[in-house]
Protein backbone atom coordinates (compact mmCIF):
# COMPACT_ATOMS: atom_id res chain seq x y z
CA UNK A 1 0.00 0.00 0.00
CA UNK A 2 1.44 3.38 -0.99
CA UNK A 3 1.81 6.24 1.45
CA UNK A 4 -0.99 8.16 -0.23
CA UNK A 5 -3.57 5.39 -0.39
CA UNK A 6 -6.59 5.13 1.88
CA UNK A 7 -6.52 2.97 5.01
CA UNK A 8 -7.50 -0.66 4.41
CA UNK A 9 -8.91 -3.37 6.66
CA UNK A 10 -9.04 -7.13 6.86
CA UNK A 11 -11.33 -9.24 9.00
CA UNK A 12 -10.05 -12.13 11.08
CA UNK A 13 -11.77 -15.42 10.51
CA UNK A 14 -14.49 -16.10 13.02
CA UNK A 15 -12.87 -19.45 13.75
CA UNK A 16 -9.60 -17.84 14.79
CA UNK A 17 -10.80 -14.74 16.63
CA UNK A 18 -14.55 -14.27 16.56
CA UNK A 19 -14.51 -11.38 19.05
CA UNK A 20 -11.91 -9.23 17.29
CA UNK A 21 -12.93 -6.33 15.08
CA UNK A 22 -11.26 -5.81 11.70
CA UNK A 23 -7.78 -4.30 11.83
CA UNK A 24 -7.34 -0.92 10.18
CA UNK A 25 -4.03 0.03 8.61
CA UNK A 26 -2.88 3.62 8.23
CA UNK A 27 0.24 4.39 6.24
CA UNK A 28 -0.21 8.16 6.14
CA UNK A 29 1.55 10.35 8.68
CA UNK A 30 -0.99 11.76 11.13
CA UNK A 31 -3.10 11.01 14.16
CA UNK A 32 -4.11 7.31 14.20
CA UNK A 33 -7.70 6.80 13.06
CA UNK A 34 -8.54 5.04 16.31
CA UNK A 35 -6.76 7.55 18.57
CA UNK A 36 -8.47 8.91 21.66
CA UNK A 37 -7.69 11.85 23.89
CA UNK A 38 -7.15 9.71 26.94
CA UNK A 39 -3.86 10.48 28.66
CA UNK A 40 -3.51 6.77 29.50
CA UNK A 41 -2.63 6.02 25.88
CA UNK A 42 0.85 4.46 25.91
CA UNK A 43 1.69 4.60 22.20
CA UNK A 44 0.91 7.36 19.72
CA UNK A 45 1.44 8.33 16.09
CA UNK A 46 5.15 8.55 16.90
CA UNK A 47 5.10 4.73 17.01
CA UNK A 48 4.06 3.58 13.54
CA UNK A 49 4.31 -0.20 13.78
CA UNK A 50 4.39 -2.92 11.14
CA UNK A 51 3.92 -6.59 12.05
CA UNK A 52 6.09 -8.87 9.90
CA UNK A 53 4.07 -12.05 9.55
CA UNK A 54 6.89 -14.43 8.66
CA UNK A 55 7.41 -16.98 11.47
CA UNK A 56 4.18 -15.83 13.15
CA UNK A 57 0.84 -17.58 12.83
CA UNK A 58 -2.03 -15.54 11.45
CA UNK A 59 -3.58 -15.48 14.90
CA UNK A 60 -0.34 -14.28 16.53
CA UNK A 61 0.07 -11.50 13.97
CA UNK A 62 -3.57 -10.49 14.40
CA UNK A 63 -3.29 -10.43 18.18
CA UNK A 64 -0.18 -8.27 18.00
CA UNK A 65 -1.93 -5.90 15.61
CA UNK A 66 -4.88 -5.49 17.97
CA UNK A 67 -2.50 -4.91 20.85
CA UNK A 68 -0.83 -2.08 18.90
CA UNK A 69 -4.22 -0.48 18.32
CA UNK A 70 -5.29 -1.03 21.93
CA UNK A 71 -2.17 0.72 23.22
CA UNK A 72 -2.75 3.69 20.92
CA UNK A 73 -0.15 3.04 18.22
CA UNK A 74 -0.49 3.30 14.46
CA UNK A 75 -0.54 0.03 12.51
CA UNK A 76 0.94 0.15 9.00
CA UNK A 77 0.50 -2.21 6.08
CA UNK A 78 4.10 -1.95 4.85
CA UNK A 79 7.53 -1.85 6.51
CA UNK A 80 8.44 1.37 4.68
CA UNK A 81 5.57 3.27 6.33
CA UNK A 82 6.60 2.20 9.84
CA UNK A 83 9.38 3.33 12.14
CA UNK A 84 9.14 0.22 14.35
CA UNK A 85 8.93 -3.28 12.84
CA UNK A 86 7.92 -6.22 15.03
CA UNK A 87 9.28 -9.56 13.85
CA UNK A 88 9.95 -13.03 15.19
CA UNK A 89 12.86 -13.36 12.76
CA UNK A 90 16.44 -13.03 13.97
CA UNK A 91 18.53 -14.07 10.96
CA UNK A 92 19.64 -10.97 8.97
CA UNK A 93 19.45 -12.79 5.63
CA UNK A 94 15.88 -13.85 6.26
CA UNK A 95 14.92 -10.37 7.44
CA UNK A 96 16.47 -8.92 4.27
CA UNK A 97 13.95 -10.89 2.17
CA UNK A 98 11.17 -8.73 3.60
CA UNK A 99 12.79 -5.42 4.52
CA UNK A 100 14.86 -3.10 2.35
CA UNK A 101 18.39 -2.53 3.72
CA UNK A 102 17.69 1.21 4.11
CA UNK A 103 14.64 0.43 6.24
CA UNK A 104 16.57 -2.08 8.30
CA UNK A 105 19.24 0.54 9.01
CA UNK A 106 16.90 3.42 9.89
CA UNK A 107 14.07 1.66 11.74
CA UNK A 108 13.77 -0.23 15.00
CA UNK A 109 13.48 -4.01 14.42
CA UNK A 110 12.16 -5.56 17.62
CA UNK A 111 10.82 -8.87 18.87
CA UNK A 112 7.15 -9.25 19.92
CA UNK A 113 8.34 -9.23 23.54
CA UNK A 114 8.90 -5.48 23.21
CA UNK A 115 5.19 -4.85 22.71
CA UNK A 116 4.26 -7.14 25.59
CA UNK A 117 6.71 -5.30 27.85
CA UNK A 118 5.05 -2.00 26.89
CA UNK A 119 1.68 -3.52 27.78
CA UNK A 120 2.89 -4.82 31.15
CA UNK A 121 4.56 -1.61 32.28
CA UNK A 122 2.18 0.91 30.74
CA UNK A 123 5.24 2.83 29.53
CA UNK A 124 7.04 3.12 26.22
CA UNK A 125 10.07 0.82 26.41
CA UNK A 126 13.34 1.47 24.59
CA UNK A 127 13.10 -0.62 21.37
CA UNK A 128 16.85 -1.18 21.36
CA UNK A 129 16.42 -3.39 24.44
CA UNK A 130 14.50 -5.85 22.22
CA UNK A 131 16.42 -5.40 18.96
CA UNK A 132 16.50 -8.57 16.85
CA UNK A 133 19.67 -7.50 15.01
CA UNK A 134 22.68 -5.45 16.02
CA UNK A 135 22.89 -2.06 14.40
CA UNK A 136 26.03 -0.72 12.77
CA UNK A 137 28.72 0.75 14.98
CA UNK A 138 28.09 4.24 13.60
CA UNK A 139 24.37 4.10 14.36
CA UNK A 140 24.97 2.75 17.86
CA UNK A 141 27.62 5.37 18.53
CA UNK A 142 25.22 8.14 17.53
CA UNK A 143 22.50 6.88 19.85
CA UNK A 144 25.01 6.35 22.66
CA UNK A 145 26.27 9.90 22.20
CA UNK A 146 22.73 11.30 22.41
CA UNK A 147 22.03 9.32 25.58
CA UNK A 148 25.35 10.31 27.14
CA UNK A 149 24.69 13.98 26.32
CA UNK A 150 21.30 13.79 28.02
CA UNK A 151 22.79 12.12 31.09
CA UNK A 152 25.55 14.72 31.38
CA UNK A 153 22.94 17.47 31.11
CA UNK A 154 21.41 16.48 34.43
CA UNK A 155 21.65 19.35 36.87
CA UNK A 156 23.49 18.97 40.18
CA UNK A 157 21.35 17.97 43.10
CA UNK A 158 20.32 20.80 45.39
CA UNK A 159 19.43 20.27 49.04
CA UNK A 160 16.73 22.92 48.75
CA UNK A 161 14.88 21.23 45.88
CA UNK A 162 11.79 20.55 48.00
CA UNK A 163 9.14 22.82 46.56
CA UNK A 164 5.53 22.87 45.49
CA UNK A 165 3.91 21.36 48.55
CA UNK A 166 0.63 22.89 47.43
CA UNK A 167 -1.07 24.17 44.29
CA UNK A 168 -1.86 27.72 45.39
CA UNK A 169 -1.02 30.22 42.66
CA UNK A 170 0.83 32.34 45.20
CA UNK A 171 3.19 29.52 46.25
CA UNK A 172 6.80 30.58 45.71
CA UNK A 173 10.06 28.70 46.19
CA UNK A 174 12.36 29.29 49.10
CA UNK A 175 16.14 29.21 48.99
CA UNK A 176 18.45 29.92 46.05
CA UNK A 177 17.26 29.37 42.51
CA UNK A 178 18.15 30.34 38.96
CA UNK A 179 18.62 34.10 38.55
CA UNK A 180 16.24 35.00 41.40
CA UNK A 181 17.75 38.46 41.65
CA UNK A 182 17.27 39.12 37.93
CA UNK A 183 13.63 38.11 37.67
CA UNK A 184 11.19 41.02 37.34
CA UNK A 185 9.01 39.39 39.99
CA UNK A 186 8.93 36.01 41.80
CA UNK A 187 7.85 32.81 40.10
CA UNK A 188 4.19 31.88 40.54
CA UNK A 189 2.62 28.45 40.26
CA UNK A 190 -0.01 29.61 37.77
CA UNK A 191 -1.37 28.21 34.54
CA UNK A 192 -0.89 31.56 32.77
CA UNK A 193 2.47 31.86 31.02
CA UNK A 194 2.03 35.63 30.79
CA UNK A 195 2.36 35.77 34.60
CA UNK A 196 5.49 33.58 34.82
CA UNK A 197 8.94 35.02 34.01
CA UNK A 198 10.58 32.64 31.52
CA UNK A 199 14.28 33.02 30.63
CA UNK A 200 15.84 32.26 27.27
CA UNK A 201 17.51 29.18 28.79
CA UNK A 202 16.31 27.66 32.05
CA UNK A 203 17.87 25.49 34.73
CA UNK A 204 15.93 22.45 33.42
CA UNK A 205 16.70 23.24 29.76
CA UNK A 206 17.91 19.72 28.87
CA UNK A 207 14.55 18.33 30.00
CA UNK A 208 12.67 21.07 28.14
CA UNK A 209 14.61 20.28 24.95
CA UNK A 210 13.70 16.59 25.25
CA UNK A 211 10.00 17.39 25.73
CA UNK A 212 10.16 19.78 22.79
CA UNK A 213 11.07 16.85 20.51
CA UNK A 214 7.71 15.25 21.37
CA UNK A 215 5.81 18.55 21.20
CA UNK A 216 7.23 19.30 17.74
CA UNK A 217 6.28 15.80 16.53
CA UNK A 218 2.70 16.35 17.71
CA UNK A 219 2.57 19.65 15.84
CA UNK A 220 3.95 18.11 12.65
CA UNK A 221 1.55 15.15 12.78
CA UNK A 222 -1.54 17.22 13.56
CA UNK A 223 -2.35 15.96 17.06
CA UNK A 224 -3.55 19.35 18.31
CA UNK A 225 -4.81 18.07 21.68
CA UNK A 226 -1.51 16.41 22.60
CA UNK A 227 0.47 19.28 21.07
CA UNK A 228 -1.26 21.73 23.40
CA UNK A 229 -0.68 19.50 26.43
CA UNK A 230 3.06 19.29 25.75
CA UNK A 231 3.23 23.00 24.96
CA UNK A 232 1.64 23.89 28.30
CA UNK A 233 3.84 21.44 30.21
CA UNK A 234 7.21 22.43 28.78
CA UNK A 235 6.30 26.11 29.14
CA UNK A 236 5.49 25.60 32.82
CA UNK A 237 8.77 23.73 33.37
CA UNK A 238 10.67 26.41 31.43
CA UNK A 239 9.52 29.03 33.95
CA UNK A 240 10.20 26.90 37.03
CA UNK A 241 13.34 28.38 38.63
CA UNK A 242 14.60 25.27 40.41
CA UNK A 243 16.31 22.10 39.25
CA UNK A 244 14.03 19.05 39.15
CA UNK A 245 16.96 16.61 39.07
CA UNK A 246 16.85 15.83 42.78
CA UNK A 247 13.06 15.69 43.06
CA UNK A 248 11.47 14.90 39.67
CA UNK A 249 8.24 13.88 41.42
CA UNK A 250 7.66 17.56 42.17
CA UNK A 251 6.92 18.14 38.47
CA UNK A 252 3.32 16.97 38.70
CA UNK A 253 2.65 19.76 41.21
CA UNK A 254 3.57 22.44 38.69
CA UNK A 255 0.38 23.79 37.12
CA UNK A 256 0.30 22.84 33.46
CA UNK A 257 2.22 19.58 33.90
CA UNK A 258 -0.06 16.55 33.58
CA UNK A 259 0.50 13.06 34.93
CA UNK A 260 1.84 11.69 31.66
CA UNK A 261 4.48 14.41 31.31
CA UNK A 262 5.33 14.01 35.00
CA UNK A 263 6.19 10.36 34.29
CA UNK A 264 8.43 11.47 31.43
CA UNK A 265 10.19 13.92 33.75
CA UNK A 266 10.91 11.04 36.12
CA UNK A 267 12.14 8.90 33.21
CA UNK A 268 14.46 11.66 32.04
CA UNK A 269 16.15 12.18 35.38
CA UNK A 270 16.42 8.47 36.21
CA UNK A 271 17.39 7.10 32.78
CA UNK A 272 19.03 10.12 31.17
CA UNK A 273 16.59 10.37 28.27
CA UNK A 274 12.95 10.09 27.22
CA UNK A 275 12.34 6.97 25.12
CA UNK A 276 9.72 8.54 22.85
CA UNK A 277 12.05 11.43 22.03
CA UNK A 278 14.71 8.89 21.03
CA UNK A 279 12.25 7.14 18.70
CA UNK A 280 11.18 10.44 17.12
CA UNK A 281 14.77 11.57 16.56
CA UNK A 282 15.45 8.43 14.53
CA UNK A 283 12.29 8.76 12.42
CA UNK A 284 13.23 9.81 8.86
CA UNK A 285 9.62 10.71 8.04
CA UNK A 286 9.41 13.30 10.82
CA UNK A 287 12.84 14.67 9.87
CA UNK A 288 11.65 15.13 6.28
CA UNK A 289 8.37 16.80 7.26
CA UNK A 290 10.23 19.12 9.62
CA UNK A 291 12.62 20.12 6.85
CA UNK A 292 9.67 21.02 4.60
CA UNK A 293 8.48 23.62 7.13
CA UNK A 294 11.68 25.56 6.45
CA UNK A 295 10.33 26.44 3.01
CA UNK A 296 8.84 29.92 2.73
CA UNK A 297 5.14 29.75 3.52
CA UNK A 298 4.95 26.05 4.40
CA UNK A 299 3.37 25.20 7.74
CA UNK A 300 2.98 21.85 9.51
CA UNK A 301 -0.26 20.99 7.68
CA UNK A 302 1.19 21.72 4.25
CA UNK A 303 4.40 19.87 5.07
CA UNK A 304 2.53 16.80 6.29
CA UNK A 305 0.19 16.78 3.28
CA UNK A 306 3.14 17.11 0.93
CA UNK A 307 4.86 14.12 2.56
CA UNK A 308 1.69 12.04 2.39
CA UNK A 309 1.39 12.91 -1.30
CA UNK A 310 4.82 11.41 -1.90
CA UNK A 311 7.13 14.43 -1.59
CA UNK A 312 10.56 13.56 -0.26
CA UNK A 313 12.61 16.60 -1.33
CA UNK A 314 12.32 20.39 -1.48
CA UNK A 315 12.01 20.18 -5.24
CA UNK A 316 9.04 17.81 -4.86
CA UNK A 317 7.25 20.26 -2.54
CA UNK A 318 7.85 23.31 -4.69
CA UNK A 319 6.87 21.37 -7.78
CA UNK A 320 3.44 20.81 -6.23
CA UNK A 321 3.08 24.55 -5.63
CA UNK A 322 2.88 24.35 -1.84
CA UNK A 323 5.22 27.23 -0.99
CA UNK A 324 4.29 30.91 -0.95
CA UNK A 325 7.48 31.36 -2.91
CA UNK A 326 5.90 29.73 -5.97
CA UNK A 327 5.42 33.21 -7.40
CA UNK A 328 9.04 32.50 -8.30
CA UNK A 329 10.18 29.69 -10.51
CA UNK A 330 11.03 26.41 -8.82
CA UNK A 331 14.69 26.89 -9.70
CA UNK A 332 14.69 30.40 -8.16
CA UNK A 333 13.01 29.17 -4.99
CA UNK A 334 15.58 26.42 -4.61
CA UNK A 335 18.39 28.88 -5.34
CA UNK A 336 17.57 31.16 -2.39
CA UNK A 337 16.45 28.40 0.00
CA UNK A 338 19.94 27.78 1.49
CA UNK A 339 20.13 31.50 2.34
CA UNK A 340 16.72 31.54 4.02
CA UNK A 341 17.78 28.60 6.20
CA UNK A 342 20.80 30.47 7.55
CA UNK A 343 20.37 32.39 10.82
CA UNK A 344 20.54 36.19 10.98
CA UNK A 345 22.86 37.52 13.71
CA UNK A 346 21.75 40.44 15.87
CA UNK A 347 24.06 42.99 14.28
CA UNK A 348 22.64 42.18 10.85
CA UNK A 349 19.07 42.55 12.15
CA UNK A 350 20.04 46.02 13.33
CA UNK A 351 21.76 47.07 10.10
CA UNK A 352 18.87 45.87 7.89
CA UNK A 353 16.40 47.75 10.09
CA UNK A 354 18.49 50.93 9.95
CA UNK A 355 18.57 50.85 6.15
CA UNK A 356 14.82 50.31 5.86
CA UNK A 357 13.97 53.05 8.35
CA UNK A 358 16.30 55.53 6.63
CA UNK A 359 14.44 54.95 3.36
CA UNK A 360 11.06 55.19 5.07
CA UNK A 361 11.97 58.42 6.85
CA UNK A 362 12.54 60.09 3.48
CA UNK A 363 9.01 59.13 2.42
CA UNK A 364 7.11 59.34 5.72
CA UNK A 365 9.02 61.19 8.45
CA UNK A 366 8.26 60.69 12.12
CA UNK A 367 7.74 56.92 12.25
CA UNK A 368 8.84 54.88 15.25
CA UNK A 369 9.93 51.26 15.09
CA UNK A 370 10.82 48.22 17.20
CA UNK A 371 12.69 45.07 16.19
CA UNK A 372 10.53 42.28 17.60
CA UNK A 373 10.50 38.48 17.56
CA UNK A 374 13.31 36.43 19.03
CA UNK A 375 15.72 39.36 18.65
CA UNK A 376 13.77 41.38 21.21
CA UNK A 377 13.58 38.41 23.57
CA UNK A 378 17.38 38.18 23.58
CA UNK A 379 18.18 35.47 21.02
CA UNK A 380 21.64 35.63 19.50
CA UNK A 381 20.26 34.88 16.04
CA UNK A 382 16.93 34.65 14.22
CA UNK A 383 15.66 33.05 11.05
CA UNK A 384 13.54 36.00 10.05
CA UNK A 385 13.41 39.66 11.02
CA UNK A 386 10.20 41.21 12.40
CA UNK A 387 10.03 45.01 12.36
CA UNK A 388 6.96 46.83 13.71
CA UNK A 389 6.61 50.40 12.45
CA UNK A 390 4.33 52.91 14.16
CA UNK A 391 3.06 55.69 11.93
CA UNK A 392 0.55 58.55 12.03
CA UNK A 393 -0.83 58.30 8.50
CA UNK A 394 0.66 55.53 6.36
CA UNK A 395 -1.26 54.23 3.37
CA UNK A 396 -0.84 51.48 0.83
CA UNK A 397 0.55 54.09 -1.56
CA UNK A 398 3.27 54.95 0.98
CA UNK A 399 4.12 51.28 1.43
CA UNK A 400 4.44 50.67 -2.29
CA UNK A 401 6.63 53.77 -2.60
CA UNK A 402 8.89 52.33 0.08
CA UNK A 403 9.07 48.92 -1.59
CA UNK A 404 9.78 50.48 -4.99
CA UNK A 405 12.64 52.46 -3.45
CA UNK A 406 14.01 49.35 -1.73
CA UNK A 407 13.89 47.48 -5.03
CA UNK A 408 15.65 50.26 -6.94
CA UNK A 409 18.45 50.30 -4.38
CA UNK A 410 18.77 46.53 -4.55
CA UNK A 411 17.69 45.87 -0.96
CA UNK A 412 14.50 43.93 -1.75
CA UNK A 413 14.60 41.00 -4.13
CA UNK A 414 11.02 39.78 -3.65
CA UNK A 415 7.79 41.20 -2.22
CA UNK A 416 6.09 37.93 -1.32
CA UNK A 417 2.83 39.43 -0.07
CA UNK A 418 1.18 42.48 1.49
CA UNK A 419 -1.89 41.80 3.59
CA UNK A 420 -4.35 43.46 5.93
CA UNK A 421 -5.66 41.04 8.58
CA UNK A 422 -9.36 40.29 8.13
CA UNK A 423 -10.22 41.65 11.58
CA UNK A 424 -9.08 45.09 10.47
CA UNK A 425 -11.24 45.33 7.39
CA UNK A 426 -14.38 46.28 9.32
CA UNK A 427 -12.64 48.95 11.44
CA UNK A 428 -10.94 52.28 10.88
CA UNK A 429 -7.69 50.82 12.24
CA UNK A 430 -5.62 49.08 9.59
CA UNK A 431 -2.44 47.11 10.24
CA UNK A 432 -0.60 46.09 7.09
CA UNK A 433 1.91 43.23 7.01
CA UNK A 434 4.48 42.89 4.23
CA UNK A 435 6.47 39.69 3.77
CA UNK A 436 9.72 40.49 2.00
CA UNK A 437 12.96 38.88 0.93
CA UNK A 438 15.88 41.31 1.21
CA UNK A 439 19.52 41.16 0.13
CA UNK A 440 21.51 43.41 2.49
CA UNK A 441 24.68 45.08 1.19
CA UNK A 442 27.94 43.55 2.39
CA UNK A 443 26.19 40.24 3.14
CA UNK A 444 27.72 38.36 0.25
CA UNK A 445 24.38 38.28 -1.53
CA UNK A 446 22.51 36.41 1.23
CA UNK A 447 18.72 36.51 1.06
CA UNK A 448 16.91 37.26 4.34
CA UNK A 449 13.24 37.04 5.34
CA UNK A 450 11.79 40.28 6.68
CA UNK A 451 8.27 40.94 7.94
CA UNK A 452 7.37 44.64 8.04
CA UNK A 453 4.33 45.44 10.16
CA UNK A 454 2.82 48.92 9.72
CA UNK A 455 0.56 49.87 12.64
CA UNK A 456 -1.18 53.16 13.49
CA UNK A 457 0.30 54.82 16.56
CA UNK A 458 -2.93 54.15 18.46
CA UNK A 459 -2.33 50.37 18.38
CA UNK A 460 1.46 50.38 18.18
CA UNK A 461 1.83 48.85 21.65
CA UNK A 462 -0.45 45.92 20.80
CA UNK A 463 1.43 45.31 17.54
CA UNK A 464 4.81 45.28 19.30
CA UNK A 465 3.49 42.95 22.01
CA UNK A 466 1.93 40.63 19.43
CA UNK A 467 5.08 40.37 17.31
CA UNK A 468 7.49 39.99 20.23
CA UNK A 469 6.14 36.58 21.25
CA UNK A 470 6.70 33.94 22.37
CA UNK A 471 3.85 31.73 21.08
CA UNK A 472 2.72 30.48 24.50
CA UNK A 473 3.06 33.93 26.04
CA UNK A 474 0.82 35.43 23.33
CA UNK A 475 -1.68 32.61 23.60
CA UNK A 476 -2.11 33.10 27.34
CA UNK A 477 -2.33 36.89 26.94
CA UNK A 478 -5.31 36.29 24.65
CA UNK A 479 -6.94 33.89 27.10
CA UNK A 480 -6.32 36.22 30.05
CA UNK A 481 -7.66 39.35 28.37
CA UNK A 482 -10.82 37.61 27.16
CA UNK A 483 -11.64 36.79 30.78
CA UNK A 484 -11.48 40.54 31.41
CA UNK A 485 -13.76 41.49 28.53
CA UNK A 486 -11.24 42.17 25.76
CA UNK A 487 -9.97 40.55 22.59
CA UNK A 488 -6.24 40.85 21.90
CA UNK A 489 -4.29 40.50 18.68
CA UNK A 490 -1.34 42.29 17.12
CA UNK A 491 -3.87 44.45 15.25
CA UNK A 492 -5.18 45.96 18.48
CA UNK A 493 -7.24 45.41 21.62
CA UNK A 494 -11.02 45.32 21.17
CA UNK A 495 -13.46 45.82 24.04
CA UNK A 496 -16.03 43.03 23.64
CA UNK A 497 -18.92 44.96 25.19
CA UNK A 498 -19.09 47.55 22.40
CA UNK A 499 -16.56 46.27 19.81
CA UNK A 500 -14.45 49.40 20.22
CA UNK A 501 -10.69 49.30 19.56
CA UNK A 502 -8.96 50.65 22.66
CA UNK A 503 -5.91 52.89 22.30
CA UNK A 504 -2.72 51.00 23.18
CA UNK A 505 0.16 53.27 22.13
CA UNK A 506 2.72 51.38 24.25
CA UNK A 507 3.24 47.84 25.50
CA UNK A 508 2.94 49.09 29.06
CA UNK A 509 -0.55 50.40 28.28
CA UNK A 510 -1.62 46.90 27.21
CA UNK A 511 -0.36 45.25 30.40
CA UNK A 512 -1.98 47.97 32.51
CA UNK A 513 -5.30 47.56 30.69
CA UNK A 514 -5.26 43.81 31.37
CA UNK A 515 -4.22 44.18 35.01
CA UNK A 516 -0.93 42.33 34.45
CA UNK A 517 2.52 43.28 35.73
CA UNK A 518 4.78 44.34 32.87
CA UNK A 519 6.92 41.44 31.66
CA UNK A 520 10.27 42.52 30.15
CA UNK A 521 10.71 40.97 26.68
CA UNK A 522 13.68 38.77 27.65
CA UNK A 523 11.44 37.04 30.22
CA UNK A 524 8.77 36.11 27.67
CA UNK A 525 10.63 33.03 26.36
CA UNK A 526 7.83 30.62 27.26
CA UNK A 527 8.50 28.25 24.35
CA UNK A 528 11.28 25.67 24.32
Amino acid sequence: MSSSSAPRSFSPSTADAPSLAPLTFQDRIGVPLHATRHSSRVLSQSTRIHILNDKLTDDQARQLGHLVVHLGGQLTSTPSAANIIITALTAPKRIAKHIHPDDAASKFLVSPQWLHHVQRTGLLVDPDEYAVTRRSGTKRALDDHQTESAQHSKRPRLDSDTLLDGHNATDTPSGPSQADSERPFPWQNTKFACKRPSPLKCINQALVDELEVIHAERRLTGDSYSEMAYMRALSAIKAYPRSLANAPSQADKIKGVGKKVALLVHQFFTEGRIVEAKIIRRDPAIATIKSFTELYGIGPVGAREAYNEGCRSFADVLGKGRSLATALSVSESLRILPDLRRPIPRHECESITEMIMTMLDAILPGCVHTICGGYRRGKAQSYDLDIVVGHPRASRAVLHSLFDKMKRQGLVSHVVSISTPQDDEATDVHVDVAHLVVVPPNSGGLHRRVDLVFAPETVYGAAVLGYTGSIVFERDIRVWCRSRGYKFSFTGVTRLADNVVVDTPTEESVFELFGLPFMPPRWRNCDA
